[in-house]
This record gives structure tokens, C-alpha cells and sequence, in this order.
């Protein structure tokens, strides 16, 4: 678990060797312009990552930066990436099948003249990383353009990201590559109507389905999904929970090992922290309140797990 102690300006990692039972903590950075979007994982080899953002004090600009450890946690060295300035939150690294780490970032350029998603790729472990490239640009769009994406691997290997376009109205698109990111699809609209900066979340099934959990934030105000059993060329779409206005941001999702849909999401003002799953490839979708106590606050940036034997973590 990655965070940043706001009384130090450290950037600090824990870990739990008896399922949380007791905590061991290290530093990995120490600065005054470390932003608190942080991300962590383990690849398949057992090295840790970590991910997260500085504000440059030259330039003012967000600097993204990568951290490795392979020694589980106890030294870190920076990892050789690129020169990437004035990042927008959320960048995603993913983890395909031969290892290699695949980052996605949305970079507005060192004038802040460029509006782009952008893709690079590390063959060796984070020690150097492949000359950004451009999954989409989206130039134009007034700054800031709010902006989402989730990004996965699918059963073959092939690169697969959904993202809205980031602007009003915008649509929810989706892009595939086969050919370890060097070139992309033509884009696919999954969903149009006012997707932009709501949560989306891409994952693969275990029947190489492409499934999308997101919020729209439009007529529906609700949390709705969409499925791909063609690669990604046509989408049947759905709700999960259209009870009230409002309910299904912060969703987070997952596929057990049956092949059921689960997914953990704010049910809006006092409703709390709930949970939906569907075991019939995504027709219905039964929900509960997993927490509840009246704080409009629970519920929100869920977490869902499920390890290899199926207790599912929140």
C-alpha cells in the first residue's frame, strides 16, 4: 500500500506479510511537491512499482515519475523514463502476459499546448521505457479538459483502453492493439452522453469478453455497463443501478473465478458503500448495502479485490 505522509512530505509504502495484521513501513521519496495520486503493484516476477506525481518547481508543470523495487520493498531507484511534464491525473500502468509494464498517461505538453493520451512501454522491468507514443489527441479542447481511462490486457495479449474524449457531452470511446501498442484500432463509441470526468473500468472476462463499468453522468445519472464479445467492435449496453439519481460513481470491479461480474460503488448521500454482481454474463445485476450509517462520505474511491482462492476485499 502506497501513500503520502502530509506531515513529512514522504512518500511511503506498507506491507502485511500476515494479512494486515501488522504493518512494516518504508520511505521511498521525500519531497514538498509530491501530489497524493499514488499507485502500487507487483508485477509477475515479485518486483514492486510505484507510481505517482511532483509538481516541477521550475516550470509548475506535474512531472511523472516511476519507483522499482526488487528487493520487496526495502530499496528503490528511479526508473529511466522519459520526459513526461504536465500530467493530468489518473496515468494507469498495466501489466501484460510477457511482463511488460504499459503506461498511459494524458499529457497536455510543455506549453500546454497538446491535448493527449499517450502510451509508453518498459521491456525490462522499468528500467527503460519506449519513446512516448499517441493513442489520441484531443487537440482544441479548452484547459483543463477533465479526462478518464482504464486500460487492460486481454487472453491474447492484445492492449485494449477505454476513455472519454473530454469534452461536454463527450463521448465514452474504445481503442485496440495488437501489435504490443505500436498501432492502434480505429476508435469505437461504447457509450455518448456526458461521460466526462466519471470513473470507467475496463477488464476482460474469462471468456475474452470486454466488459465497462462507468457512471454517466447524463438523463440516467446512474451506473451503467457495457459488453464486447467481438473484440471490441459492438457493445450491448445496460444498467447496473438506475434506483435513484446520483448512485454508481466510484465503482470498482472485478471477475471471480466462476466468471461473475462483481462490483463495489457509492450509492449517492446516505445510501453507503454497495455491491452488485451478476453470474449470468451481465443480464442482472442483484445489489446490497455493505456499509451504512448515514455518513454521506461512505462509499466513495472503492477498492475491490478478489484473491486466488475468491474472498473478495473492499
Amino acid at each position: 500500500m502506497g501513500y503520502l505522509d502530509s506531515s513529512t512530505g514522504s512518500l511511503k509504502v506498507a506491507k502485511s506479510l500476515d494479512r494486515g495484521e501488522t504493518w512494516s513501513v518504508s520511505t521511498v521519496a521525500s519531497s514538498p511537491n509530491i501530489i497524493p495520486d499514488i499507485r502500487v503493484f507487483v508485477d509477475q516476477q515479485g518486483q514492486y512499482v510505484i507510481m505517482y506525481s511532483e509538481v516541477d518547481p521550475t516550470t509548475s508543470g506535474i512531472i511523472l515519475k516511476i519507483m522499482v523495487s526488487s528487493d520487496a520493498g526495502n530499496a528503490w531507484i528511479y526508473s529511466q523514463m522519459p520526459v513526461i511534464e504536465n500530467v493530468a491525473p489518473p496515468s494507469i500502468v498495466v501489466i501484460d502476459h510477457d511482463n511488460n509494464y504499459l503506461l498511459y498517461y494524458f499529457a497536455y505538453g510543455l506549453d500546454f499546448g497538446s491535448r493527449e493520451w499517450r502510451f509508453s512501454k518498459s521491456i525490462d522491468n522499468g528500467v527503460s521505457w519506449s519513446e512516448p507514443s499517441v493513442v489520441l489527441s484531443l487537440a482544441g479542447l479548452p484547459f483543463p479538459s477533465p479526462v478518464r481511462i482504464s486500460a487492460s490486457v486481454d487472453s491474447q495479449n492484445n492492449y485494449i483502453v477505454a476513455y472519454d474524449n473530454g469534452e461536454p457531452g463527450s463521448k465514452l470511446l474504445f481503442s485496440r492493439s495488437e501489435d504490443g501498442g505500436s498501432t492502434w484500432s480505429t476508435l469505437a463509441v461504447v457509450s455518448t452522453g456526458d461521460v466526462n470526468d466519471c470513473e470507467i473500468s475496463l477488464t476482460v472476462d474469462r471468456d475474452n469478453n470486454y466488459l465497462i463499468t462507468h457512471y454517466n453522468d447524463d438523463a440516467n445519472d446512474c451506473l451503467n455497463f457495457a459488453k464486447s464479445t467481438d473484440n471490441g467492435q459492438t457493445w450491448t449496453k445496460g444498467f447496473i443501478d438506475d434506483s435513484l439519481a446520483g448512485v454508481g460513481r466510484y465503482a470498482s470491479r472485478a471477475v471471480d473465478a466462476d466468471n461473475s461480474y462483481v462490483v463495489t460503488y457509492w450509492g449517492y448521500g446516505a445510501n453507503g458503500l454497495k455491491y452488485a454482481y451478476s453470474n449470468d454474463g451481465g443480464t442482472t445485476w442483484p445489489d446490497a448495502v455493505l456499509d451504512e450509517d448515514g455518513d454521506s462520505l461512505i462509499g466513495r474511491y472503492t477498492s475491490l479485490v478478489i484473491d486466488p482462492v475468491g474472498n473478495i476485499a473492499v
